[in-house]
């Protein structure tokens, strides 16, 4: 108990330390960012550790105090090294103010005469003011209910991600235990990502981890319900959904249709198409931190890229699919595979999309996936946030990429490396064993 809040301090002690030094008209220094992000990971894996030689039920107290504290500290502090946020601020107030986000974009208001002061400076800082917004229904939704609560505020987003990190949280723990809630509620990429710059992935990872655990209860409707709020969130929820599908009633796909339907058709009344004009852009422009897909640019032109990284992520998938059991999607869904893969091929691999990925490492812990959501963060190495007059001020030093992806495929080797010796020593034991 005594070494759990020692830790638990010293990473908030770190957060502190962070938050103060990130205020706004003084750049966040790289090396302080990345000395107290290594700080808390170490702290992370010292209370593993710690956990894992006693497991006292006794233990949830100092998880769940430092956990709150860590969130409290990032709910009060400014965004890191992000700006998204200026964009859910203003699709909050399209939605409650003109009742679709989607039928203009941020530049179409730059003249506005009515626009309020708040919202002039907010609007100026938008990125991308040119491109109508990517950000599916069931986020607008909240968004326009933040702006109904404190137009032009930021701490009514924080509060309403707070509570989904925390339910989150709570089914993770209930399906996972201690060790699980304490490697999901203390993670620094979830801290930074959700409680500090306010990045609303985490409604998704909630909503995929919700319906898992209703599958695994047997609610098939509610598992479908779920998964429509998930991919109305994200499309990324769409990778996971035919797992969490494969085996159940025809009710079950029903209610995952019905729910991503009803959350569009507000927009598709209105003569919309909603996220999907700014996705497409996005998906034929965009390219940031990518690993296979980088490679596929490299080797066959990016021209070629977007159809084979396609196939490498669609192909493998729909044969593991093909593969995992009804029993297998209900008892042990690897959904750390499933993501890890996309994440993969993505075109597109910003930290915090990893958050989805967060609550199956937390249930299955392993060295690659561990190691992904510490090393992702290396891709806020960028020209722009290094201070450097770049043409590219988004792309990397040629070193980053390698240094991050490397650093996953030598975990998952190590992962496989430890995994076979520990077979090979177990099946030694049953072969001197007299039984």
């Amino acid at each position: 108990m005594a070494r759990l809040h020692g830790l638990g301090f010293v990473s908030a002690l770190g957060y502190g330390v962070l938050s103060w030094l990130n205020q706004p008209g003084h750049p966040l220094p790289l090396s302080a960012y990345f000395l107290i992000l290594g700080l808390c990971w170490g702290a992370l894996g010292l209370a593993v550790a710690v956990l894992a030689q006693g497991r006292l039920a006794q233990a949830i107290v100092p998880i769940l105090l430092w956990a709150l504290i860590f969130r409290a500290i990032g709910f009060a502090a400014n965004p890191i090294l992000e700006d998204d946020f200026y964009r859910y601020l203003w699709d909050g107030r399209q939605l409650a103010l003109q009742g679709n986000p989607y039928d203009t974009s941020p530049q179409d208001h730059f003249d506005d005469s009515e626009l309020e002061p708040k919202f002039e400076a907010i609007l100026s800082r938008v990125n991308y003011p040119h491109l109508p917004t990517i950000y599916a229904p069931v986020l607008q939704y909240l968004f326009g209910t933040a702006y109904v609560l404190s137009p032009g505020e930021l701490w009514p987003w924080k509060g309403l991600l707070l509570v989904a990190d925390l339910l989150a949280g709570l089914f993770v723990f209930r399906l996972g235990g201690l060790q699980a809630l304490l490697l999901y509620s203390w993670c620094p990429l979830l801290i930074q990502e959700t409680a500090f710059t306010a990045h609303p992935d985490v409604l998704g990872a909630l909503f995929v981890i919700a319906a898992y655990d209703s599958r695994k209860s047997g609610a098939s409707v509610r598992t479908g319900i779920l998964l429509g709020l998930a991919v109305s969130t994200k499309i990324t929820g769409a990778i996971i959904a035919p797992f969490l599908l494969k085996g159940q009633p025809r009710r079950a796909w029903f209610a995952a249709a019905a729910a991503w339907i009803v959350a569009y058709l507000p927009f598709w009344a209105q003569g919309s198409w909603a996220d999907w004009k700014g996705l497409a852009v996005f998906a034929q422009e965009w390219e940031f931190n990518s690993g296979g897909f980088a490679l596929l640019s490299l080797c066959f032109g990016p021209t070629q890229a977007p159809l084979l990284a396609a196939s490498a992520i669609l192909i493998p998938l729909a044969y593991f699919w093909w593969r995992t059991s009804p029993l297998a999607a209900s008892k042990s869904l690897r959904g750390d595979w499933v993501f890890g893969w996309f994440f993969t091929w993505s075109a597109v691999v910003q930290p915090w999309y990893l958050v989805w990925l967060l609550p199956w490492v937390a249930l299955i812990p392993s060295w690659a996936g561990i190691t992904a959501l510490a090393s992702v963060s290396l891709s806020y190495i960028t020209w722009m946030n290094l201070g450097a007059d770049h043409p590219d001020p988004f792309g990397h030093p040629g070193w980053v990429r390698p240094v991050e992806y490397g650093l996953v495929l030598i975990a998952l080797g190590v992962g496989i490396g430890l995994r076979k010796w520990k077979k090979g020593k177990n099946q030694g034991q049953d072969e001197d064993s007299p039984v």
